[in-house]
């Protein structure tokens, strides 16, 4: 069975990319939510197939919730869900193919861990620590590594610096400026 799914994997993966920008808040968490078992059930898969939705995370992260009050829980859920899938994906592939996409994994993450939201934040700090994680075996000698891992590191900084915290947010916070600091 996991052989057939893993064919079918390549044609999913396309039909969902295509629709994943076009379609409902809720259809979109639904397609996260697919592929993060997809990542699960396959032990990773394909690398190129998951690649497809890196644009789609990002416009789903930056998806303004504070603004539209009518939508705020739909859209926090659908940014927690996109960050799950993410945290799947890097805990699945190995540093090398995650280095490939370095610069475009990055971007959706960091843009998460300044969301206002803090169950976002804490969502995309636990994404962080396991994209740190793999990227320990990475070879960072690229000018995309060192830009990824100064940004992270502003942006933490930045954010540790806040006081009013939940615990939660807190904790992973400093759990996150550790495994960044090793």
């Amino acid at each position: 069975p996991t052989a057939l799914l893993l064919n079918l994997v390549p044609r999913l993966t396309k039909n969902l990319a295509r629709q994943t920008s076009l379609k409902t808040v809720q259809t979109r968490f639904s397609h996260y939510t697919l592929l993060k078992e997809l990542v699960t059930v396959l032990k990773g898969g394909p690398e190129t197939a998951y690649i497809l939705f890196v644009p789609s995370i990002h416009q789903s992260l930056s998806t303004a919730s504070h603004t539209d009050h009518h939508h705020l829980g739909t859209n926090s859920n659908l940014k927690i869900e996109a960050l799950g899938f993410l945290r799947s994906l890097f805990r699945r592939h190995s540093s090398e193919v995650l280095q490939k996409h370095l610069g475009q994994l990055c971007a959706p993450v960091i843009t998460a861990i300044q969301d206002e939201f803090y169950k976002i934040f804490s969502e995309a700090l636990v994404c962080r620590i396991e994209l740190f994680k793999s990227s320990c075996h990475m070879d960072f000698d690229g000018p995309e590594a060192e830009t990824c891992v100064l940004q992270i590191h502003n942006v933490i900084l930045q954010r540790v610096s806040t006081a009013n915290a939940d615990p939660e947010v807190k904790e992973r916070r400093i759990c996150r400026f550790g495994v960044l600091l090793s």
